[in-house]
């Protein structure tokens, strides 16, 4: 049941995205989260499910680009920090494919910058890996 209102929610938050309605986006956001809580996705452990890590991983990927869009910044940051739960993950755990990772720590370092957080930006900057 819940991964069946999970999928739904997804759809509708992409949409919001993608038309620029955000007034439904807060919302929509807290009822996804509650179906991870549901399946037991919202916080990563050795159990959860591959599926289920994929989507929890897209739910808080959209949480913090509507944050960004919102211009809510407290909101955004708390998104990342979720996020990296997600992001330090083996690849044969959840795989960088279909992610958003770069894009949403650019945003993050970004958001860092233009509130002077210099040595919270080189912190993560230090940390990050190179592509190879």
């Amino acid at each position: 049941m819940a991964e069946k209102e999970l999928s739904s929610l997804l759809q509708q938050l992409h949409h919001s995205l993608s038309s620029h309605n955000y007034s439904s986006s807060k919302q929509l956001l807290s009822r996804a989260k509650l179906a991870l809580l549901q399946i037991n996705a919202l916080v990563p452990t050795s159990e959860t499910p591959q599926t289920h890590l994929v989507r929890a991983r897209e739910v808080l990927e959209l949480g913090a680009l509507i944050s960004i869009r919102l211009q809510d910044p407290e909101s955004f940051t708390r998104y990342f920090q979720q996020l990296q739960l997600f992001y330090s993950l083996p690849e044969d755990r959840l795989p960088r494919e279909g992610g958003n990772a770069s894009k949403t720590t650019g945003l993050y370092l970004l958001l860092l910058l233009s509130q002077g957080d210099y040595a919270g930006f080189h912190t993560l900057l230090e940390g990050l890996e190179i592509a190879e």
